[in-house]
């Protein structure tokens, strides 16, 4: 079988040579991989072609329906969530709708319907404006757009951080503002949609995220620092509940895609809602120990096949983090 990936970089390179061992052909497209384009007035310029959370513009999509072209795939695994290809009956095609993608790119109409589905929402300090008018905040707060999709995506402002010094290291775009929770642990959930059904594939607390998404260390790797964690039966129970009443509402969007649902866990194990990636994770932990042909499967025909709980110490010893 021929099958295309494409995927933000480090997100599903893990996932190449376990296909191919198991006779597939393969190819990776990511951000990694940059092309010259030219524009209908004859300019030049440089675009990623599945660059780090990409608009979707029609240089994209008409730089992989290129490659679609040439390769003449199987199966098409698209798991960048604003890229949005033409349907075609030539390939089996598994990635996100347009509502889908929203529950990542729209955050705050996401964040509203995950507080009616019954998760605890942080204190919004500001809403309707701008990231550039941000304003300095005596604790910890998050910058989120509120309806596009940008370069930055949530941007962690530690306290007392002078915004007028540092607006320019963000695009401006509309954006509310978040206080930081105290939390027990910071819990997420792997998912895998299939077109109506879901499976949870796994669940993992964290601790100490380190660096990822400060303002001023945007682009580190999210693994410096981290600390993971299996989460207990109770903290397991009450997040999972939530998850599940999260996962029946967004199966009615349709989309076969793998995700991420982000949230935290306080000490009396009240759940707080964070976001949902309409996507795999970059630096993706992977399928240890899963078969590759078990995460396709998961995509194409029973979601079940994507389960695969791992601990925290497998993680640190297979990975060499957390």
């Amino acid at each position: 079988m021929k099958i295309l990936l494409i995927a933000l970089s480090t997100t599903l390179d893990y996932i190449v040579p376990l296909l191919t061992s198991e006779g597939h052909t393969v190819r990776l497209i990511t951000g990694n991989e940059e092309v010259t384009l030219t524009d209908n007035e004859g300019n030049d310029y440089q675009v990623a072609a599945c660059g780090y959370l990409p608009r979707g513009t029609s240089a994209e999509i008409n730089y992989v329906t290129g490659i679609i072209g040439t390769f003449e795939p199987d199966v098409v695994v698209n798991c960048i969530t604003n890229l949005f290809l033409p349907a075609s009956s030539d390939y089996t095609y598994l990635g996100n709708t347009v509502a889908s993608a929203n529950l990542e790119t729209q955050k705050w109409a996401t964040r509203t319907k995950a507080g009616e589905l019954g998760w605890l929402l942080p204190t919004v300090t500001e809403s309707g404006i701008t990231s550039h008018a941000a304003a300095t905040n005596s604790a910890t707060t998050y910058i989120k757009p509120t309806d596009n999709f940008t370069a930055a995506g949530t941007v962690k402002v530690p306290p007392n951080t002078d915004m007028s010094t540092q607006a320019h290291k963000l695009e401006d775009y509309n954006c509310f503002v978040e206080l930081g929770l105290d939390y027990a642990v910071e819990a997420w959930c792997f998912f895998t949609m299939r077109d109506g059904e879901y499976s949870i594939i796994r669940t993992l607390g964290c601790t100490d995220y380190g660096d990822e998404k400060l303002i001023n260390n945007l682009g580190a790797s999210w693994r410096t620092g981290i600390t993971l964690v299996d989460l207990t039966s109770d903290q397991s129970t009450a997040f999972v509940t939530k998850c599940e009443a999260w996962l029946d509402y967004a199966k009615t969007l349709g989309g076969s895609y793998e995700g991420t649902i982000g949230g935290a866990i306080t000490d009396a194990n009240e759940v707080y809602w964070f976001e949902q990636n309409s996507r795999p994770g970059t630096e993706n932990i992977g399928m240890l120990p899963g078969t590759a042909t078990n995460w396709l499967e998961g995509l194409t025909t029973d979601s079940t096949k994507s389960v695969n709980q791992i601990a925290a110490a497998t993680i640190r010893s297979e990975k060499g983090f957390g």
